[in-house]
């Protein structure tokens, strides 16, 4: 009999979702099903064993609760892991955007487990406080907009209100905000500048549903590094505003950023303020880092469709 384990964040989105749907949508008469919340103290001590499939219910933060406890247990010296469908359930929902997840839950989910794809990390060398992210790391705007959001309290508001509030809030940061210095190696070329915004992606996706690198895969084995100068300022602005309007008209990235595939990158910036993912660090040392790409720990399964 195969086995899946639900992981679900109860708290994750607009918190709609409860452990009885979340059974109710699994094939019970096909799977032997363990349920685990992320917020129940039994998941610090959770062990991962013999699962054919988990299905991860929650946001991408909730990605990288399982990216944590999986690199904890040194998944990745074992060459293989379960496969993971995502049920996108947070405010950004940038990964599922990646990972081409369409519509929202009602009765059932229609995958084919042969769209199973690694989820390649990137690996942090040089960083006291974290050593991998999974969507995307760097300097400039979008540590402020993180610090503003995590003292804003939107924990009730709808994520598409979540969404436009970051956007707007975005804006003026991109406003005012004053370049930091940022140094770069990469693809054998020496960088140094003055930036908005200098980004190392794994994920098309950024913070409010940001396509800043759309060429990116989960299975990637590069990163994509995205910078924007002072002189774009006012171009970055029209693509959040026309973001905010809801304009769906297709924006060419190249406008006002700059965008480098590369293998590995070493960086470093004159600002205490770094984000990993969604953790905002206020006491980064403005010493360089080395950025590589990882196999991942497990793979998810592409073109999901909750119909």
């Amino acid at each position: 009999m195969q086995k899946i384990v639900i992981i679900h964040n109860p708290t994750a989105g607009s918190a709609d979702h409860s452990k009885n749907f979340l059974m109710n949508l699994v094939n019970e008469s096909l799977l032997e099903i363990e349920y685990i919340s992320t917020k129940e103290e039994a998941w610090k001590g959770y062990r991962l064993g013999d699962e054919d499939l988990i299905l991860l219910a929650g946001g991408d933060g909730t990605v990288r609760k399982l990216f944590e406890k999986m690199l904890d247990a040194k998944w990745e010296e074992k060459r293989t892991g379960p496969q993971v469908v995502l049920l996108p359930l947070g405010k950004a929902n940038n990964i599922s955007k990646t990972l081409n997840i369409k519509g929202k839950p009602n009765k059932k989910i229609i995958y084919n487990a042969n769209n199973a794809v690694w989820y390649n990390y990137g690996n942090i060398e040089g960083l006291k406080e974290e050593n991998f992210f999974i969507e995307s790391m760097g300097f400039g705007v979008f540590p402020q907009l993180l610090s503003i959001m995590k003292s804003l309290k939107t924990n009730n508001e709808a994520p598409e209100i979540k969404i436009k509030l970051a956007l707007e809030h975005l804006i003026k940061v991109v406003k005012n905000y004053l370049p930091i210095t940022v140094e770069i190696k990469v693809e054998g070329i020496n960088i140094e500048g003055s930036f908005l915004l200098a980004e190392l992606m794994k994920i098309k996706h950024i913070g409010p549903n940001l396509q800043l690198a759309p060429h990116a895969a989960i299975n990637d084995e590069c990163l994509y590094l995205i910078l924007i100068i002072e002189g774009k300022r006012e171009a970055f602005i029209r693509y959040l505003s026309s973001k905010l309007k809801n304009k769906h008209k297709t924006e060419n990235i190249n406008d006002f950023a700059i965008c480098i595939q590369a293998k590995k990158a070493k960086i470093k910036a004159k600002t205490p303020q770094l984000h990993i993912d969604d953790n905002l660090l206020e006491n980064y040392s403005e010493k360089y880092m080395d950025i590589s790409i990882k196999r991942g720990v497990f793979t998810f399964i592409e073109n999901i469709k909750y119909p």
